[in-house]
């Protein structure tokens, strides 16, 4: 069974981000999963656009080279500045 596509003009799948996003290099750990991932891979792993762009706001008001985001799914998220 295939996965549905997305429709790229309808629902939250079009919302475009605040901040630009090639600022950093995203990580996610997660059980059985520890990869490099762009913003659509983040979307699709979070699967909740508010959520991700309170983490991206956060990110950028960081002081520090990392910043780390622990989900109650056992997920850790990781923001490393360029």
């Amino acid at each position: 069974m295939k996965p549905k596509k997305r429709n790229p003009t309808k629902g939250s799948s079009a919302r475009h981000f605040n901040s630009p996003t090639n600022r950093f290099f995203i990580k996610v750990n997660a059980p059985g999963v520890s990869t490099l991932v762009g913003m659509r891979g983040l979307r699709d792993y979070v699967q909740d656009d508010d959520l991700v762009q309170r983490m991206i706001d956060r990110a950028d008001e960081c002081p520090d080279d990392v910043y780390v985001r622990k989900l109650r799914r056992g997920m850790t998220i990781r923001f490393y500045a360029k």
